[in-house]
Parts: structure tokens; C-alpha cells; sequence
């Protein structure tokens, strides 16, 4: 028999997945921590959705993970459409309890993105983890009148600028800081203290 005899690595029943709930900005560049309850392993497969109108991914994408310092690590992933595939290698066990990667994204839009994992491509060292999805909540960033992602002096004459009629059109929901239903100069002041 010419096979090599490559060891098993125990790990405990009952391991965990998670992927988080987290809110935020219209906008905002951000991590999406995946979490683990798994003593350790040498291998992660990783495959989850999201919904690409409302977040995108950031480059880079991927901000760390927990085999960035592990015996001969290899990471290697691939983001196609609305699906994330992130496979994850060393030649020893790395400990895996806490976050186990950071994967970046951007908030492009208003709405809510499940972050929903594909179980038939996840596994750690071929076992298959209880797995917890999760959700991007975005909301609008007031004041952000140029959608530039940042709320600035800018955007605070954009609303002055509305307000004496030099532009005709806004975005209202954005424009309109105080939530009052009108746009004035208020709004603009209201900018110009978060600034």
C-alpha cells in the first residue's frame, strides 16, 4: 500500500457558523465578520448569498482571516454574482474560536441584504457546522445630498443651493435632515454640525 497516512484532527460535535446582523449607512465600507465555535481545523469551505443591489464587495475583499498566520496558509475565494466562495487551508490545526474572517464590503443602497450560507458548499475539515445566517440592514444617510457616501459642507450647500432655487431637484428623503417633511436651511446647518 503506497498511501501516505495523513492523521485525523478531532474537533468537537455541535461546531458553529455565524454569519451577523449588522446596520449601517448608505455608503459605508465594511467588515462582515464571519464567527465560529469550533476548537480548530485545516480546512474551511465557506459559501454564503447576499443581494448584490444592496451591498457590494470592497476591494480588497478579504480583510483577514484566522489562517493568515497558520502553517503554510492558502486562502483563495471568488465573489460571482450574488454568491460568496471562500476556501480556507493550513498544514496544522488554526484555532477557530471568534472570528474567522473578515470579508469587506460597501453599502450601496437602502434595503436589507440576507446574508444566507449555501450548505451543501460549506463544511469545516469535511464535517458540516450548525450554521446561523445573517443580514445588512442599510439605511439612508441624511444628509448626503451628492451621494458621494460622505456627509460634508458639500452636501450642505447642495440644500441651501435648493432652497434658493439656483438647483431644481434633490434628493428629498436625504435633503430633508430634521425628518420635518420640508427642506431649509435648517437641514443644512444640521449637516454642517455633523461635518
Amino acid at each position: 500500500d503506497t498511501r501516505a497516512d495523513m492523521g485525523a484532527f478531532w474537533f468537537p460535535q455541535g461546531f458553529v457558523l455565524e454569519l451577523p446582523e449588522i446596520r449601517l449607512k448608505q455608503g459605508a465600507v465594511f467588515n462582515v465578520p464571519i464567527t465560529a465555535a469550533i476548537e480548530s481545523a485545516v480546512g474551511v469551505n465557506l459559501a454564503f448569498r447576499f443581494n448584490p443591489s444592496v451591498i457590494t464587495p470592497a476591494t480588497p475583499f478579504i480583510g483577514s482571516t484566522a489562517f493568515d498566520d497558520g502553517a503554510l496558509p492558502t486562502i483563495q475565494y471568488r465573489v460571482r454574482g450574488d454568491t460568496v466562495l471562500l476556501a480556507m487551508a493550513a498544514g496544522l490545526p488554526v484555532d477557530l474560536a471568534g472570528v474567522i474572517a473578515e470579508l469587506r464590503f460597501i453599502a450601496l443602497s437602502e434595503g436589507t441584504s440576507l446574508l444566507t450560507w449555501l450548505p451543501d458548499l460549506v463544511d469545516v475539515d469535511e464535517e458540516l457546522p450548525v450554521l446561523v445566517d445573517g443580514s445588512v440592514v442599510v439605511t439612508t444617510a441624511y444628509g448626503d445630498v451628492t451621494g458621494d457616501g460622505s456627509v460634508s459642507a458639500l452636501d450642505a450647500s447642495e440644500i441651501l443651493k435648493y432652497v434658493v432655487m439656483i438647483i431644481e431637484n434633490i434628493n428629498f428623503t436625504r435633503a430633508d435632515v430634521s425628518g420635518n417633511g420640508t427642506i431649509t436651511a435648517y437641514d443644512g446647518a444640521l449637516v454642517l454640525h455633523s461635518v
